[in-house]
Formats: structure tokens, C-alpha cells, sequence
């Protein structure tokens, strides 16, 4: 007999294990496909292909198969009856994502006392109370964020509240925000916190917090100035220190400055006044103060807080003296060793009185030497030497300090003494030799050796003439 099937066979698909609501499976997927055939003839064969994230041509069906790609893979099937009547292609879709999402946890909506996430420590000033939320950002490159779940303290809590369940799913994507965490003052414990993100398939990461009191502030820090400055600028050096808890929070750093008279001709400090806030917050080291004014001392503090809010002070400084002014020449005079007036003739024992008009560093002048003159070339005026004392020769305005004609010279060791806070330097004559020396009088034209300078380090500048009958030694 003869048998006629016009009627196509019918194929279905089953995917184990079923997705979840949303569609998708955290595993592989095996699919088996399954064909009747109502006409009679018998299902010949099914025939699927795939496409997506998994590929795969035209295939024969032999069994299951598994589908492993990330991804979303189409399974496109259809059945032949030995009658060869093939049935239209159905599809069905296989998402798959295996891969764990990444999670990055940050404090938000802090208030009252200080909190600071540091990695998976969350530091916390348990002295004040306070309060924060956490946003979990949850990054997933297959299904997408789906959740993130704050759950119940580990350990002791004592001091803390929080209330679970507490599982965030809105907005689609995140970040999601918790409910709010916050500790009572002299909360003093330490609790581990659980965060977990999930994705869209159910793959999930775990973050668990460390919950960790800080009540210490930094320490070793320091704050130092020079001891003088000639221009209107400070270099301020600080460091604040270390923190073995939250962390040094360098941009709460604050200078601040006090400040005093300065007397240059006795290089003293006046009395201070109160300190206040000088330069930016958060400063780098060394910070230039460039409001400074001369004749004025300053001392200085360092303010900074760690991470949570505890605060110290570093300081005060040693003063930095501002010193503006050059030291200057303001009058000669010239003893003989009986300590009379000069009488123009340079002799052992005779000394030469310089006063200048502020203070001067009396290590930038030489105590002695054995090489001063009194020197006169051709018919000149005869020009007074002192190493290390004089600008080089010096015009004493009279030829007629050495005896004879012509060129001469003597020449003369010397000391040199301060006194009177250093405005006053007497150089002393300890030995004369050759030319000899004759009794005048003249305008001396003097300038002390810029290698002088007072503490600030201000080069003398200026020169000083005498009267036209003085007389020199």
C-alpha cells in the first residue's frame, strides 16, 4: 500500500539547567532537541545551527550539546520526515554569564564625626558619633547589575546600628546606596561588614569591611624656619608626621604664623602676638611666606588632622628674624693707645674706630692680620688698606701720611675686637714696619669690604667720609 505524509514534523527544544527570571544562566547550558513527526514517515533528522556568542554551522543532531560562550547564543533548528517534508526553523536563545562582577565600595552622606575608607579598612573616630551610607558600584560586562547587599555585622557591634535586610536594587545598574550606618560616641568595637553584588545571572562578590576606631592623631611632625631672612620671603619646612590608623590628611593642613618687633641693633624678639592662618589649606613643603615685612620676627605653626578628623599642632618655631637692611658706615674716629684723640701719625697701639648702624655678623670680618698699608703711589694721595675691612685702598685725602717721596708704604699688623652688640669694630695697630709714617691730616673716603654682613646676611654697603681735617690713627 501506498502511504502519503504531507505534514512536517514538529521539533522542540529544552535548555537544563532553565534560566532564571531574567533569562539567564550562571553555567553552561545543554540543550536536547526533541522531534515528532504526526504524518506518519518518521522524523529523519533535525538539523540546528548556531550564532551569537557560540557559532556553529548547519549540524546534524546526534545528542545534546553544551553552550559555554559568554553570551547570548541562538540555537536555530528544524526537522526532516523521511517523506522529506521539513518543518520551519525555530529559535531559542541561551544566555550565559559565569564571570563574577567587580564591586568598588566608597562612603557617602558622612556626617557628624569622621569616617575614611582605606581599602577594605573602614577607619571610624569613635569618640563623637556619627554616620555615612555606602555606595556599592557594581561593574558587569555580561548580564549586568542587578543588586547589591549590605548585610549584618560580623563580631562585635556594640555601638552601631544598621538595619537589615538591607538590599539595594534600584537604580537599574547602580551604584546602589545603603541604609545608613552610624556608631554612638565611645564606640570602641570592631565589626567586620558584608557587601555583596550580584549581577543580573547570579554570580556575586564579596567585600567585608573592617570596621576600625582611630581616636590618635598624627605625630612627628615639625615645623622650622631659617633663623634669619634678608628678603620678604619665608621658606616654611613642615611635615606632618605619620598616622598608623586613617592616615595623614595632608590637605587639612594649615600654616599659621605670629609675630614680634625685631631690633636689629640688639637682634632681639619683641613680645608675640597671637598666631592665625597664613597660605592656602593644604600647603606643600616648604611653602614661601611672602607676606612677611622687615623688622618683624615670626614664628610659625603646623596644623593637620588624619583621615577622621583628629587634629595636633606642630610648633612653634624658632623665630626667623626679617632683616631688610644692609649694615652701613655712620662714623669714624681714630685713638692713639693713651686712648686720646688720633694725632694723623699711624703708631703700635693706635686704633681705628668703625660704627655701623645695625648689628654685624662678627664672623664676616678677620679678628687680624699682618697686611695692612698705608701706601702712596707717585705723589698721590696716600690710600689706606685692611684686608678683609676695606673695599680694597681707600683715599685717605692726603699725600703725606709716609714720609720721603715718591712711592712708599708701611705696613702694619692689626687686631680687630666687636663691641656694643657688634655695631662697633675697633681695628688695633700691633706692629709697624717700613716707611715711616708722619703726623697729617685729610678727608678719608671709606667703604667696608662687602664680605662684612650682618646675620641676615645683608653685604655692608655705603661709604663714609670724614671731615677734611681728620685725622687717620
Amino acid at each position: 500500500a501506498v502511504q502519503i505524509d504531507t505534514v512536517g514534523p514538529t521539533t522542540t527544544a529544552s535548555m537544563s539547567p532553565a534560566p532564571n527570571p531574567a533569562g539567564w544562566n550562571n553555567t553552561a547550558v545543554t540543550v536536547t532537541l526533541s522531534a515528532t513527526d504526526s504524518g506518519g514517515s518518521g522524523v529523519a533528522s533535525i538539523t540546528y545551527s548556531l550564532s551569537g556568542a557560540q557559532t556553529k554551522g548547519a549540524t546534524t543532531y546526534t545528542g545534546p550539546f553544551q553552550i559555554s560562550a559568554q553570551g547570548a547564543t541562538t540555537v536555530s533548528y528544524f526537522a526532516t520526515d523521511v517523506a522529506g517534508n521539513v518543518e520551519s526553523t525555530h529559535t531559542s536563545t541561551a544566555r550565559v554569564d559565569s564571570v563574577n562582577p567587580t564591586q568598588s565600595l566608597m562612603l557617602t552622606n558622612q556626617s557628624g564625626s569622621g569616617s575614611y575608607l582605606s581599602g577594605s579598612t573602614l577607619f571610624y573616630r569613635g569618640s563623637d558619633a556619627g554616620s555615612f551610607t555606602l555606595r556599592a558600584a557594581v561593574a558587569d560586562g555580561g548580564s549586568g547589575p542587578a543588586s547589591a547587599t549590605f548585610g549584618a555585622f560580623g563580631g562585635s557591634s556594640t555601638g552601631w546600628t544598621h538595619a537589615t535586610p538591607d538590599v539595594q536594587t534600584t537604580p537599574a545598574g547602580g551604584p546602589f546606596v545603603s541604609g545608613t550606618f552610624s556608631w554612638a560616641a565611645s564606640t570602641t568595637s570592631t565589626p567586620s561588614e558584608p557587601v555583596t553584588g550580584a549581577d543580573t545571572a547570579g554570580n556575586t562578590v564579596q567585600t567585608t569591611l573592617s570596621l576600625t576606631p582611630d581616636v590618635t592623631a598624627p605625630a612627628g611632625g615639625s615645623v622650622s624656619v631659617p633663623a634669619y631672612a634678608k628678603s620678604a620671603s619665608v621658606a616654611v619646612t613642615f611635615s606632618a608626621g605619620t598616622d598608623a590608623g586613617s592616615g595623614v590628611n595632608a590637605a587639612s593642613g594649615q600654616l599659621l604664623r605670629a609675630s614680634a618687633p625685631y631690633t636689629e641693633s640688639t637682634d632681639t624678639c619683641g613680645t608675640f602676638g597671637s598666631f592665625a592662618n597664613v597660605g592656602p589649606a593644604g600647603p606643600s613643603s616648604p611653602f614661601a611666606d611672602t607676606t612677611v615685612a622687615g623688622g618683624t620676627c615670626y614664628r610659625y605653626e603646623y596644623a593637620v588632622s588624619d583621615n577622621v578628623g583628629n587634629a595636633t599642632l606642630f610648633g612653634p618655631s624658632a623665630p626667623v628674624k626679617i632683616d631688610l637692611n644692609a649694615p652701613s658706615v655712620t662714623s669714624i674716629a681714630s685713638q692713639q693707645s693713651n686712648g686720646s684723640a688720633g694725632d694723623g701719625k699711624l703708631a703700635v697701639g693706635d686704633k681705628l674706630v668703625i660704627t655701623f648702624n645695625s648689628r654685624v655678623n662678627s664672623s664676616t670680618a678677620p679678628a687680624s692680620g699682618t697686611n695692612g698699608t698705608e701706601t702712596r703711589t707717585g705723589n698721590g694721595n696716600v690710600m689706606l688698606t685692611i684686608p678683609g675691612i676695606t673695599n680694597g685702598p681707600r683715599d685717605t685725602g692726603s699725600p703725606n701720611y709716609v714720609g720721603g717721596s715718591g712711592t712708599k708704604t708701611a705696613t702694619f699688623a692689626w687686631t680687630a675686637a666687636w663691641t656694643n652688640n657688634n655695631t662697633v669694630l675697633t681695628v688695633t695697630v700691633t706692629s709697624l714696619s717700613g716707611t715711616a709714617t708722619v703726623a697729617s691730616s685729610g678727608r678719608l673716603v671709606f667703604s667696608p669690604a662687602t664680605t662684612i654682613a650682618d646675620p641676615a646676611g645683608n653685604g655692608a654697603t655705603g661709604t663714609f667720609t670724614t671731615v677734611t681735617t681728620f685725622k687717620l690713627f
